[in-house]
């Protein structure tokens, strides 16, 4: 299961995301999603669009371990560039 540290990064960048996807939430002005709640928590988090759940769209091109690399390094770049603290970065087992 991907290590989600549940810092939100990706829910107050919704409007990144492509139309395609867009068209599922509900875009705050600042650009969060509108399922995002003020504690940081997703007010759907059982009922979340599936391009919200990293183990279940896994490209088949590409295995979990290297998807969720793949993610974790997305997931990071958003914490540093929110200037998050390093306590909410996303490590993958056995890459520390």
């Amino acid at each position: 299961m991907f290590p989600c540290t549940k810092c939100g990064a990706c829910c107050r960048k919704a409007d990144r995301l492509p139309d395609a996807l867009k068209q599922h939430l509900s875009i705050n002005e600042d650009g969060s999603c509108g399922f995002l709640l003020d504690d940081g928590m997703c007010s759907i988090y059982e009922d979340r669009p599936l391009f919200c759940r990293i183990d279940d769209i896994v490209p088949k091109s590409m295995g979990l371990k290297e998807w969720h690399k793949l993610n974790a390094s997305m997931c990071n770049a958003l914490q540093e560039e929110a200037g998050m603290d390093e306590s909410f970065m996303v490590v993958i087992e056995g890459e520390e």
